[in-house]
Formats: structure tokens, C-alpha cells, sequence
């Protein structure tokens, strides 16, 4: 790739919450199979590398808003939230 001088390129952060309402983008689990296939084929294209966010659910972060705890690609116990052959 040409870009940045032909240095490897990583996005350092991605993902989509699929819980939640944070304007006109639906936070649906739907939404969130769909980013991680358009990243995923987006990334793959221009030969960039990216880091998901994150492995699972943030049950945790007691008080923050819904879109907040469900970044996962996991649910809080570890659990697939989606068949991630999807992604192929």
C-alpha cells in the first residue's frame, strides 16, 4: 500500500455495539455482523490490519449506557454472539 510511505498500516481500534441508541446508525446485533464484515473485507482490500473492539461484552462498566457494554463479539460469559463464519 502507498499509503503512510508504504509503512504497514493498523487501525488501533474498530467495532459496532449491537445494544443501545446513540442516534440514526440502529445499534442491532444485525448492524454489529455487518460492520465486522465490511471491516473485515475493507481491511483485507487496502491490506490494512485492524484490532476488534473488543472480545466481549462489558457487563462491568456498571452505570454506562447500553451501547457502551455490548462492543463484544462475545457476550460476558465468552459465548459467540454471532457464527463467525459470517465473516468469510
Amino acid at each position: 500500500s502507498n499509503v503512510a510511505g508504504g509503512k504497514q498500516v493498523r487501525f488501533g481500534e474498530t467495532g459496532w455495539s449491537s445494544a443501545g441508541n446513540t442516534g440514526p446508525s440502529p445499534l442491532t446485533l444485525a448492524n454489529e455482523i455487518a460492520y465486522a464484515q465490511k471491516i473485515k473485507c475493507a481491511a483485507a482490500s487496502a491490506g490494512f490490519d485492524y484490532f476488534y473492539f473488543e472480545a466481549k461484552n462489558a457487563n462491568w462498566k456498571q452505570g454506562a449506557v447500553a451501547s457502551e457494554q455490548n462492543f463484544g463479539i462475545f457476550d460476558a460469559n465468552f459465548a459467540p454472539k454471532f457464527d463467525f463464519n459470517l465473516l468469510n
